[in-house]
């Protein structure tokens, strides 16, 4: 999955990415190796040992200086972010999916992207029956009804949505 957001970002000649869920920070790394020099991937977590085993990381690679690791919740520290991202990527705590999105979307560039991962949540979005399954449904739906965005579903891994945000000039093409 890392290769194929790199694939994404090299195709888009993004400078600017937003990533909600840093884990390992291998995601993060594989996004940052395709930004030129002057690019900046900033990353959202709040798990402790999550954010100290990708700084790591970061200090080792050749493109830790392209990564701005925010600590605590992304909702806050989507509040502060300024100017326009050409890709964002959203893999956190899955009951704020549709949070997360309605917070970039406006951040986002005309015709920039968003991914999100685990959209088909191992099946269970058919019969949804915990908070995470419920939520992840009811993302999914948002995004079907959203003409905001063209997006496809990916079954990658455990579901990605490639979402991009249409431009004014793109609506009546079709």
């Amino acid at each position: 999955e890392g290769q194929f957001l790199r694939f994404l970002a090299i195709s888009i000649q993004a400078k600017r990415i937003l990533e909600l869920g840093t884990f390992s920070g291998y995601g993060t790394l594989s996004m940052a190796s395709s930004l030129p020099e002057d690019g900046e991937i900033y990353t959202c977590d709040l798990d402790p040992k999550a954010i100290a085993f990708a700084k790591n990381y970061f200090k080792e690679s050749p493109h830790g200086n392209k990564v701005k690791l925010l600590e605590g919740p992304a909702l806050e520290s989507i509040k502060k972010l300024s100017g326009l991202f050409d890709m964002s990527f959203i893999d956190a705590d899955k009951t704020n999916y549709s949070n997360y999105y309605e917070a970039i979307l406006p951040l986002t560039r005309s015709g920039g992207l968003i991914i999100v991962d685990n959209v088909l949540w191992g099946g269970a979005v058919l019969n949804p029956k915990d908070e995470s399954d419920k939520a992840i449904h009811l993302f999914n739906q948002h995004i079907k009804a959203d003409s905001r965005v063209d997006k496809v579903l990916l079954t990658i891994r455990d579901g990605v949505y490639c979402l991009r945000k249409i431009s004014l000039h793109h609506l009546n093409l079709y």
